[in-house]
């Protein structure tokens, strides 16, 4: 049962990266995914070589990060050169606005004869041109405001592009330490069956001791028989010899004994 929890959660890290890769469509049926990863796990493939295609397909994301990042740093230049042309713009704007509004003034004051910037006109001919460059005025104010517009849209893509690279980072993160925490349970799961395998019990391991208690016994017994057998041989009873009593004492008594046919040849 564990075993089959463990390859249930293999399957579904690698349903996980897969539709995380999917960054760009929408995964069509949930459930045909799924199925598809039951079917997968349920293969006679090594549990070792899925571990290992599992970290590929994590890191495969790698491209796709590889892409975001481009993409992000293209955005900071860009941000960072239209935010010095608005600023410029806008510092041109707000002194045009100060000379435009001073020569307004020139010519409300004057009676006749108006000098506008290097040129001294006619009062009427000073409006015409105090009218052309608030024109152009409006124009620069017009322009800046939509750069302000495009840098507040450029700076928003570079914020979420920002955040996508980080999420993207730490979900890789987040997948590779999933696969090495079911690894691990893996491995300990295979730990605990070898220990099983091979492991003896008390019950097994006293009997087998009084076995050996008992062959013991038996080795002792048949060298105790050893040891027993040379001196009953020894303590048997010698066989009756050949001589008379008096044959034997002859020695001592002084009788002699009598010639054999062998002495007299």
């Amino acid at each position: 049962m564990k075993l089959k929890k463990i390859l249930l959660v293999a399957g579904a890290v690698g349903l996980g990266v897969v539709m995380w890769k999917s960054s760009n469509g929408v995964v069509k049926s949930l459930r045909h995914e799924a199925q598809a990863a039951v079917t997968w796990v349920e293969t006679k493939v090594p549990m070792e070589k899925r571990f290992d295609q599992l970290r590929r397909e994590a890191q495969s994301i790698d491209g796709e990060m590889e892409k975001v990042k481009n993409d992000l740093a293209r955005e900071i230049v860009e941000v960072r050169d239209l935010t010095n042309r608005t600023a410029e713009l806008r510092a041109a704007v707000e002194k045009n606005a100060a000379t435009l509004t001073a020569r307004g003034q020139a010519i409300t004051d004057a009676t006749e004869k108006v000098k506008y910037g290097a040129r001294t006109f006619s009062k009427a001919d000073a409006l015409t041109e105090l009218q052309k460059d608030v024109n152009g005025y409006a124009r620069n104010k017009q322009r800046l405001a939509l750069m302000e517009t495009t840098l507040t849209h450029r700076e928003t893509i570079k914020e979420t592009l920002a955040k996508t690279l980080d999420s993207m980072k730490t979900k890789k993160a987040e997948v590779l330490a999933a696969i090495d925490e079911v690894e691990a349970d893996y491995k300990q799961m295979q730990l605990t069956a070898v220990e099983s395998k091979y492991q003896m019990d008390d019950t097994k391991l006293a009997q087998i001791k009084d076995s050996l208690r008992a062959l013991k016994k038996s080795v002792e017994i048949e060298k105790e028989k050893q040891n027993l057998t040379p001196r009953v041989l020894e303590e048997a009873p010698a066989s009756a010899p050949a001589k008379t009593v008096k044959e034997i004492l002859a020695p001592v008594t002084g009788t002699a004994q009598p010639a054999t046919i062998d002495d007299a040849n």
